[in-house]
């Protein structure tokens, strides 16, 4: 009796009056990620395939690389400007309590070093605010900062996250 009572209510319900429906054979012809040229080869770049779209950016695609890069250096990565903030700003590294093992200790100097780039071309961007870092730049980071089992976390948009790691008011 319930039952029957609820399915009544439901037919009637306002809230969802026409739902929407996708066909096979729209679902089929969207392009994926995979197939992205960008992820497939490097001639826009001297760097890394990366492994997503948003992450294979060019330096002297963001305007404000452009306006650092010297004449005669076509990355940001062999600008002595880069060099000298990144380094410096290594050099202050803080906030540190313990000796980290030698991956921690990484993985930290790469955050510092891609919050020091960010800082460098798009100052301050406030919280919950990211760019996507040039794969050049990532490649160099990553050289130096190297992890011992190659394990790097990629580009995190902030509607990437879980639902459980926002923070709860």
């Amino acid at each position: 009796m319930m039952r029957k009572a609820r399915q009544r209510e439901t037919q009637d319900d306002p809230c969802f009056p026409i739902n929407p429906t996708r066909s096979v054979a729209m679902s089929h012809n969207k392009p994926t990620e995979e197939d992205h040229p960008r992820l497939l080869d490097t001639h826009w770049c001297n760097c890394d395939i990366m492994p997503t779209v948003k992450e294979c950016l060019y330096c002297c695609e963001i305007r404000n690389v452009v306006d650092i890069i010297e004449p005669g250096t076509c990355c940001i990565v062999e600008n002595p400007i880069f060099i000298n903030h990144l380094y410096i700003n290594l050099r202050l590294v803080k906030n540190m309590t313990r000796c980290p093992s030698v991956d921690e200790y990484h993985r930290y100097l790469r955050i510092t070093a891609y919050r020091t780039f960010t800082i460098l071309i798009h100052k301050f961007l406030g919280r919950r605010n990211r760019h996507p870092i040039p794969a050049c730049v990532v490649k160099d980071i990553c050289t130096i900062f190297a992890d011992s089992f190659g394990l790097y976390q990629g580009f995190i948009a902030l509607d990437d996250y879980e639902a459980v790691d926002f923070d709860l008011d």
